[in-house]
């Protein structure tokens, strides 16, 4: 299953805002530029206490998650040692339109292969809102990882991603939302020149009598000084439920 930590995992691909998750949860592909990890948390194999109904007051209505997992992707059915990843939450929903959440996770992780395998330790945290109320969608969302390494004793790694989005329907074309996104990842302090950053326009045109929607984003990619490359891109996504 898909803990509670990140928006964008977290949002069905049909009520995506855009194309594509933000940069700061996919990461950058190796056809996008450096490859680099984004700093969502992965679909995991475990078991998760979870209540989207701990508590209600007037219009908030407070839930919350606690969740252990093997800290590997959902392809693996064990982990890559003999620890667990640990995970919780607490969200609440507003008026039925407005959803937030916080998040905090460990993760013991292994790297490397023997003789030089070592451990590494994250530290992860998330925060995130999402308001759906007519005629606008937003999003926005902060998540941050600390790694330590005990096996080496280097130095501590810190790494944070954000992003912030809108889309509107535009008045009086029920089938046309236009939107803007700003995204930011970062992915090591110890590394220099490894800032992405990337700005999106995106149209997202709807065919209900086929229960389809055709989305099409322009994104404007920037890297810093002596690790740039040209990243700009064009991309469409055809989407049909059946």
């Amino acid at each position: 299953f898909q803990a509670v930590f990140d928006i964008e995992r977290l949002t069905s691909p049909s009520r995506r805002t855009f194309a594509r998750r933000a940069l700061s949860s996919r990461g950058v592909a190796a056809t996008e530029g450096f490859e680099t990890p984004g700093l969502a948390v992965k679909r995991n194999l475990g078991i998760a206490l979870r209540s989207d109904h701990l508590m209600t007051s007037g219009s908030v209505t407070l839930g919350y998650e606690l969740a252990i997992q093997n800290g590997n992707s959902a392809s693996d059915a064990a982990n890559d040692n003999d620890a667990l990843a640990y995970s919780a939450a607490l969200f609440a929903t507003v008026s039925e339109s407005i959803w937030v959440f916080g998040a905090g996770r460990y993760n013991r992780r292994n790297e490397g292969e023997l003789p030089f395998r070592r451990t590494e330790d994250d530290f992860e945290a998330a925060a995130g809102l999402r308001i759906e109320r007519a005629p606008i969608r937003a999003t926005a969302q902060v998540l941050g990882r600390r790694t330590r390494f005990p096996t080496t004793g280097g130095p501590v790694r810190n790494a944070f991603g954000a992003h912030a989005e809108a889309l509107v329907t535009v008045p009086g074309l029920s089938w046309l939302e236009a939107g803007y996104r700003y995204s930011i990842l970062e992915p090591s302090d110890l590394m220099p020149a490894n800032r992405v950053q990337e700005h999106t326009v995106g149209a997202n045109i709807s065919w209900p009598a086929v229960r389809g929607m055709l989305q099409i984003n322009a994104t404007h990619a920037i890297e810093q000084q002596g690790r740039a490359l040209d990243n700009s891109r064009i991309e469409a996504v055809v989407q049909v439920s059946l």
